[in-house]
């Protein structure tokens, strides 16, 4: 196993992460095709040939359409058991506009799906992270001993389109929005999702100052993360960042070809690699 990758989205036509209307928008701004469309085998197929476990990421699907939301989680779930070889588990992604609804299909996909934890981005659907109407997903990720991811920093959706999109950048932001719920729930183990330019200095001052959160920097080049992010991955924060790609915006292979030619430690790589999520996750590989 060359690496756990904590972010890889499904790239398959029930489980992209991207919407429709989004995918020309990114392939512009990437400059790349975006393949959205593969079988459950061919996204399992990928990942041996990567030689990489996954977590996969869901959409959130905005619909009050409870049925629709638990048709597509237990599809996830059913993916994972198929091939579970490589796929480690699933982030629930239910929005909390669902209220009660969604809390209870939160519940059912951690206590009876196995899901791994709750993902989500904010990107102007959602409120922000610190917001109480979060709070009853928190409490509930807290009883069940699992981890919660929230996406901060730049936004590739909608970059460089009049407006960004409608997106406001300042719901990404780390404080207070992760800040305050790391503080009012210190026993969540939190992880920030992305590379969080132009906030990494906030992003960093979390991670010295909460015990319970942790990073990764899905959706940037190596190359393009700060230099202070870098610093600390090499020095005293060298406990806390795990690897994530973000697929099928970027590839495994040219993921790892970036980060080992950017002057980390061996053991640094290691770390981020694999051995921080195998110890923050407390997995048996």
């Amino acid at each position: 196993m060359k690496a756990i990758d904590i972010q890889c989205q499904a790239s398959t036509s029930w489980g992209s992460l991207i919407p429709p209307e989004m995918i020309a928008q990114l392939e512009k701004y990437l400059g790349k095709k975006l393949d959205t469309n593969k079988s459950d085998e061919e996204m399992a197929r990928l990942l041996r040939d990567a030689n990489v476990k996954a977590m996969i990421p869901l959409p959130t699907i905005f619909s009050s359409d409870i049925g629709q939301i638990r048709e597509t989680n237990d599809r996830a779930a059913q993916f994972q058991k198929d091939h579970s070889d490589v796929v480690l588990g699933i982030w629930a992604s239910i929005s909390p506009n669902l209220r009660y609804k969604g809390l209870k299909e939160l519940e059912r996909c951690i206590k009876e799906l196995g899901f791994i934890g709750y993902y989500m981005m904010n990107m102007d659907w959602n409120p922000n992270f610190n917001d109480i109407t979060f709070y009853n997903y928190y409490d509930l990720c807290c009883d069940a001993g699992v981890p919660v991811r929230l996406k901060i920093g730049h936004l590739a959706a909608g970059a460089g389109t009049p407006g960004g999109g409608g997106h406001h950048l300042e719901r990404e932001r780390p404080i207070p929005h992760i800040d305050d719920v790391a503080a009012d729930f210190p026993n969540l183990t939190i992880i920030s999702a992305g590379c969080p330019w132009p906030w990494h200095e906030e992003m960093i001052s979390i991670l010295l100052h909460k015990g319970n959160v942790y990073a990764e920097n899905q959706g940037t080049a190596p190359k393009y993360i700060p230099s202070e992010i870098k610093k600390e991955m090499n020095g005293r924060l060298q406990n806390k960042f795990m690897f994530a790609s973000n697929f099928p915006l970027f590839s495994h292979d040219s993921l790892f070809s970036q980060w080992e030619t950017e002057g980390f430690k061996q053991e640094t790589l290691e770390k981020m690699y694999y051995k921080n999520a195998q110890r923050i996750f407390d997995l048996e590989l």
